[in-house]
């Protein structure tokens, strides 16, 4: 089962839609276990497997396939939906400092999500990820996760702002109109993470507005709440630490990742192996995605890519492409049109 817990604010999200689309929320917080009347919301924390479960029923209940899309729609223009991280974001000196701020209290929406702005070839990938459990990836929340990215960074950053691409690990719905309409950037399905890719120009755009003496304290109060969560999870600190070495031609074995988190290689081996996790997938994983964004938004070489990605040779780089893709890096290339440097 799906470790970790989510917000009162968190749970709010798909409330709050639900509400504004004429529901009853009622029946369905009370079959997922969820009792929002409580004494201190700002300190209320509930299963994660039940906040998924409730952006599921609600999602149904309004005959909404989108529904993650409307939730952030109807909540755009209120601040409270994201409490202290909102502040925090909008108070920021450039859009790139504000997304690394949100990636830095993400855990303040739900305590095991990896929320993490990477240095990309393309510019910065502001990726989020939550460990699965047997329902899989959520839709709704990285739907709707994504979509606020974007359209706060549209409200808040000077000049129009469109992301490079977006990036979702749940499968493609049968209509992906209204994605593509409000991302306005090529949007791919099935990934192996969530995440928004923006260039390295929109990254030092500046925030409108931002008050440098409320960031001050907002950053401060944000510290605070963060350092009362418990760690992230063993997934999270991998995948973190393989996606910069992955990017950067670093260290992705065994034994750097376990000096990276402080572990001796024995008991970093044992902890994966009752995690369930495997080192050679979560690889392949980042690897996969790195290299689509290598093709389609770099002019990076075959070489180049073999180098960073930490592959011994190019032709162990090119057949795992194929394997990936089912094409060649120029084949993909020709398809995307001009990539973006």
């Amino acid at each position: 089962m799906t470790r970790g817990r989510a917000s009162w604010m968190y749970v709010m999200v798909p409330v709050r839609a639900a509400m504004a689309k004429g529901l009853d929320v009622g029946p369905h917080l009370k079959a997922c276990g969820i009792d929002l009347e409580v004494p201190d919301p700002k300190s209320a924390w509930y299963p994660y497997e039940a906040a998924q479960a409730l952006w599921e029923r609600l999602a149904e209940a309004a005959n909404d396939p989108t529904f993650g899309l409307t939730a952030t729609a109807l909540q755009n223009d209120d601040a409270t939906s994201w409490g202290v991280i909102e502040y925090v974001a909008r108070n920021s000196t450039s859009f790139g400092d504000a997304l690394g701020r949100i990636a830095r209290y993400g855990q303040l929406m739900h305590d095991h999500a990896t929320v993490e702005l990477r240095t990309d070839p393309a510019g910065g990938f502001f990726t989020y990820r939550i460990p699965e459990g047997p329902r899989g990836p959520n839709r709704f929340g990285s739907e709707w996760a994504a979509a606020s990215w974007v359209l706060r960074g549209r409200k808040f950053v000077e000049g129009a702002f469109d992301p490079l691409e977006v990036t979702f690990r749940h499968a493609a719905p049968a209509d992906i109109a209204k994605y593509t309409e409000l991302f306005r950037c090529p949007v791919r399905f099935g990934c192996p993470e969530t995440g928004v890719l923006v260039s390295h120009a929109d990254l030092e755009r500046k925030m409108v507005g931002a008050d440098v003496a409320l960031l001050a304290v907002v950053d401060g109060h944000a510290r605070e709440l963060i350092q009362r969560l418990p760690p992230k999870t063993l997934d999270s600190q991998v995948r973190t630490y393989l996606a910069k070495a992955l990017s950067t031609g670093g260290d992705s074995s065994l034994g750097a990742i376990a000096s990276a988190l402080a572990l001796s290689t024995r008991t970093l081996q044992r902890r994966l192996q009752d995690d369930g996790l495997s080192l050679r997938d979560m690889v392949d994983e980042i690897r996969k995605e790195l290299a689509h964004r290598m093709v389609t938004h770099t002019q990076l070489t075959n070489n180049e890519m073999t180098f960073l990605l930490g592959f011994a040779e190019a032709p162990a780089f090119l057949r795992a492409f194929k394997r990936w893709t089912g094409q060649t890096p120029g084949e993909l290339r020709g398809r995307s049109g001009d990539p973006r440097p």
